[in-house]
């Protein structure tokens, strides 16, 4: 641009004029160019590496130092705690597959208010209080034999219709024992 600007206002033509050569006059401007190039691509290959890989590592160092820089809101976190009376081994997994396993053997599951508050789960307390006209030592209504011997009465069309009704419902426990009483009569 600068060179026809030049050329535009004859200047060029005023400096050839007085026996100077347009390579000796640009010769500058190329030596200022090569050296600009060189050092970006020296920057570029040694330098911006460097930075990049010490900046992720300290990325990491922070996170893995204080992981709660790694958490994201509405993101839940899920551990498996498995012992024996040898060892203790924590197991990192999906929250879902950490609910189902401890369901299915049932296992105490631990978690904070804040959690169930922004879940908008809400508590029953009532389970641990005593009701009454039931003794203590019979299973309450609800337990697993109960459900099973409530279904022994019902056809098996009724049957696939309460499965259907507890599959909508999301009442997966409920599914699998109707199921269970489904695929013992078939």
């Amino acid at each position: 641009m600068t060179f026809g600007n030049l050329g535009e206002s004859f200047e060029l033509v005023a400096i050839k004029s007085s026996g100077i050569s347009l390579l000796r006059f640009m010769r500058p401007l190329f030596i200022v160019t090569v050296f600009i190039c060189g050092v970006a691509f020296l920057f570029s290959n040694f330098i911006i590496p460097v930075a990049n890989l010490k900046s992720k590592t300290l990325l990491g160092d922070i996170v893995l130092a204080k992981p709660a820089f790694d958490l994201k809101e509405g993101v839940f976190y899920a551990t498996l705690v498995c012992e024996n009376t040898d060892e203790k081994i924590n197991i990192d997994c999906r929250t879902s597959d950490a609910i189902a396993i401890a369901v299915r053997y049932n296992c105490p599951i631990f978690t904070t208010e804040d959690i169930l508050e922004q879940a908008g789960i809400v508590l029953d307390d009532t389970d641990d209080i005593e009701k009454p006209g039931r003794d203590n030592n019979e299973p309450p209504a609800s337990s697993e034999k109960n459900l099973v011997n409530k279904y022994k009465d019902k056809s098996v069309e009724e049957l696939e219709d309460l499965l259907d009704e507890a599959l909508r419902n999301e009442d997966y426990l409920k599914a699998a024992q109707i199921r269970d009483e489904i695929d013992k009569r078939k």
